[in-house]
């Protein structure tokens, strides 16, 4: 049966609740039964926030999905990535609900699309029906849950926006079919030091402190933390619910300091469109080496979320000598589970014990570090900056190591000489934040939207051999920016060239072939290293089955990657369904009545603009 009777779901949902009357949303997907979840809404994902939930199916698809509420689809999105199939539906309330990585529609929806998709001659499609033309019923059936687009396994994604598309958190919202009352996890505690003159254990570095756990979320830090200046708190955790092993995130913190609150956050709702400022929120730097989510107690520079009940509270402790800090970190879940970390922070500006730095020159905020080794702990150093100089000693030493902080806000060094040692910073500019600003150089054009930058940057680039660096990677970006690399290296000619990005494994990836002469243009929403590389391999194509009625291949391209396909039947465009995970390609056509034979063509293009054609006459 595509369709289970409404007064069925309202049966179930009646015998289900405690309460009288019904609640205005039923569960998407097996209503009235214990659910679970591999994920939560706020949860920290790679680039952003999750956006609602989503619903285990044990494994398999094709479980009936339900409307939520009455409503009717408003919106309809068919894509090889992202969501994969998805339902909008608007609701009286004024709410939105969504339904994500859908295998099949309910057969009105499922012709209408097919229709519009042989029209347009095109899988990807994005449709707005009018409100009347899929009206539905709370509970009744509108798709079969699935694994398209973006998905890592079948599930069901479920949202619950507001009338501004604003997802909320549907746990919220009394669902009874999830069950948890598990404390979050706590796994790290980080002290991270604010400013030049703020110090953590006698170090301008960030302190990743072991947890004790004392049963039941409760933690406390394995020692005191000897701090001074400006300091902030960052945690690691998850949050999982009874019967499951999967990570969640956590939604509310609460930091207090002496008793006194002194931040609060609340991941109770996230436009979509300030999904970027996760990478402020959260230790970007830790996310790009160790994949893993130190989420900030503290709003740091550039953090215009919409999250802070309280935003005068900026969580940063100063931190006196000789003064003492009880700190107490409270975490809490979606069902207002909490777990408790305590510790104290004693001001004391000790002698760093052990001091062992990665050797060479960094930028941390607005800072220049320069670590050095040397045989005495008391070696001046001199900032070449334009047309002064200036000598400084160590910010701190012990006899072999010496740390100096320079502050990039006076001015940007071009070297910094530290005993016979020479450090080049290859500093250029001083790039404003919420400003656009046009970089021009020799070597190299830098276009920045006034919404680029989190932060101030303070741009540094350079070329060795055939790469261009343009700062560190893990410096994020709010928007992309658009390079102009003028007159790059050719081994080879620019026909099968292009713009590669080189990340933290040496592996490539292609941005861009946009040559204007002998330059080449290109947008990025990351720093770090570039090159030019090569691609004349067309695409690879392996056709998989052949059925009286469908075709089925699978498309590759390790190099540039895939960027279009399209299939023809006797000369006419012929639907073929593309699921770029499994790189997998299969055919349908309008009128299912019609055998699949005649001349078929398939021809496939990569990035780089190769080509390839497959021919057959079934």
């Amino acid at each position: 049966m595509l369709k289970l009777s409404y007064f069925l779901i309202f049966t179930i949902l009646l015998l289900f609740s405690d309460d009288k009357t019904p609640p205005y949303y039923i569960f998407p997907i097996q209503p009235g039964q214990q659910n679970h979840l591999s994920g939560s809404m706020g949860e920290l994902r790679g680039s952003h926030f999750h956006g609602g939930i989503d619903i285990k199916t044990g494994g398999v698809e094709g479980l009936p999905v339900y409307a939520a509420a009455d409503g009717y689809v408003y919106r309809i999105k068919v894509s090889p990535v992202g969501y994969g199939n998805a339902l909008y539906m608007k609701h009286p309330n004024g709410t939105i609900t969504v339904y994500g990585h859908l295998k099949d529609f309910n057969p009105e929806i499922a012709r209408y699309i097919l229709d519009n998709q042989y029209q347009k001659e095109s899988f990807s499609i994005e449709l707005f029906p009018s409100s009347s033309q899929f009206a539905f019923k709370k509970g009744e059936q509108i798709a079969l849950s699935g694994n398209s687009g973006s998905s890592g396994g079948p599930h069901l994604h479920f949202e619950i926006r507001d009338a501004n598309e604003a997802p909320m958190n549907p746990l919220k919202f009394g669902f009874k079919e999830v069950v948890d009352n598990i404390p979050p996890s706590v796994s790290q505690i980080a002290i991270v030091p604010l400013d030049a003159e703020s110090r953590v254990f006698g170090k301008y570095e960030t302190y990743r402190s072991g947890i004790v756990g004392l049963g039941r979320g409760k933690y406390q830090l394995d020692q005191k933390v000897k701090a001074s200046g400006s300091i902030g708190i960052e945690f690691t955790g998850f949050d999982q619910a009874n019967y499951n092993y999967n990570k969640n995130g956590i939604n509310k913190v609460e930091l207090e300091v002496n008793g006194t609150l002194v931040y609060t956050h609340d991941i109770y709702k996230v436009p979509f469109s300030h999904n970027r400022y996760m990478h402020v929120f959260t230790d970007y730097e830790v996310w790009l080496h160790k994949r893993q989510k130190s989420q900030r107690c503290y709003q740091a520079d550039g953090n215009r979320l919409p999250i802070f009940p309280r935003p005068d509270l900026k969580g940063k402790i100063h931190v006196q000598e000789g003064q003492s800090y009880q700190v107490t970190l409270k975490l809490y879940d979606s069902f207002d589970n909490q777990s408790t970390v305590k510790f104290e922070l004693e001001g004391s500006q000790v002698m760093p014990i052990s001091y062992r730095p990665s050797l060479g020159i960094s930028v941390e905020d607005n800072y220049l570090i320069v670590n050095t080794q040397e045989d005495k702990n008391t070696v001046e150093s001199c900032f070449y900056v334009q047309h002064f100089e200036e000598g400084q000693l160590p910010s701190y030493s012990n006899q072999q190591y010496q740390t100096y902080i320079w502050d990039l806000r006076k001015g940007l060094p071009d070297s910094v000489r530290v005993g016979d040692q020479m450090f080049y910073t290859h500093f250029k500019s001083t790039v404003p934040s919420q400003q656009a600003f046009h970089y021009f150089h020799k070597d190299v054009e830098i276009a920045f939207a006034h919404n680029s930058l989190f932060d101030t940057l303070y741009l540094q680039h350079q070329l060795a051999q055939d790469t261009l660096t343009v700062n560190q990677a893990d410096i994020p970006l709010f928007r992309s920016i658009e390079i102009t690399w003028k007159n790059p290296p050719l081994d080879r000619g620019q026909k099968y060239a292009g713009v590669y990005y080189i990340n933290r494994h040496n592996r490539l990836s292609f941005i861009s072939k946009q040559w204007k002469g002998n330059n080449i243009s290109f947008k990025t929403i990351e720093l770090g290293r570039f090159t030019i590389d090569y691609d004349s391999i067309p695409p690879q194509i392996r056709m998989l089955r052949k059925s009286a009625s469908q075709v089925r291949f699978k498309i590759e391209d390790p190099k540039s990657g895939i960027d279009s396909y399209r299939a023809t039947l006797d000369g006419k465009w012929l639907l073929m369904h593309y699921d770029a995970k499994r790189d997998l390609l299969w055919s349908e056509r309008k009128d299912k009545t019609q055998p699949l034979q005649g001349l078929f063509q398939l021809e496939v293009k990569d990035k780089q603009g190769n080509r390839k054609v497959f021919e057959k006459r079934f």
